[in-house]
């Protein structure tokens, strides 16, 4: 394996950084407070009106045309089985 290999195999994307922002929010809040039920509590409060909100979103306005798109033979990228379809790998 060369060197540029390596370095690019080990390399830190953003989303890697934020993957390891909540244990040490967490744990600092703990220390701080002693207790867990506090933080999860707003953070429990903040996915219950996320959730909330998703559901006043609209109705998908598509599905007619992803339902005639199918009877002409296009594959769908997503599908019930499997969550995804790849095209031809």
């Amino acid at each position: 394996m060369t060197s540029e290999k390596i370095a690019k195999d080990t390399e830190v994307c953003p989303e890697d950084s934020l993957r390891y922002a909540s244990p040490l929010l967490l744990g600092r809040i703990y220390d701080l407070t002693g207790s867990y039920t506090h933080i999860l509590s707003i953070l429990s409060a903040i996915t219950a009106v996320a959730a909330l909100t998703m559901l006043t979103l609209p109705a998908y306005r598509f599905t007619e045309q992803l339902s005639s798109l199918a009877d002409a033979g296009v594959k769908p990228l997503l599908n019930a089985e499997t969550g995804a379809a790849f095209e031809s790998n």
